[in-house]
């Protein structure tokens, strides 16, 4: 499994996200910024770095829909949903 905030960050940034997955890291994919196969299937996850070495046509379009996936995760964007979260969790009310 991997951090939540590593994988905003490479959206943030540009880059598409291969690997396991998750409800999480599905959720982050809007835009198809990635390739995702099922947990703890290696060799999917290999035939797809195969795939993606030998396609670069289809690895820049997944690095530009991983930058329109990222967009939303700005540091301002992130750390007001985590306030809000805080607040809302210690009984603060919304925080908006």
């Amino acid at each position: 499994p991997e951090s939540p905030r590593c994988l905003r960050e490479a959206l943030a940034s540009g880059c598409p996200l291969l690997g396991s997955r998750s409800a999480y890291s599905a959720d982050l994919l809007a835009r198809g910024g990635g390739v995702l196969v099922p947990m703890g299937d290696v060799e999917a996850l290999a035939r797809e770095v195969g795939a993606l070495a030998g396609d670069r046509d289809r690895l820049g379009r997944l690095i530009r829909a991983a930058a329109a996936d990222g967009a939303p995760f700005t540091d301002e964007a992130v750390f007001r949903h985590r306030a809000v979260a805080i607040r809302r969790t210690l009984g603060g009310g919304t925080g908006a």
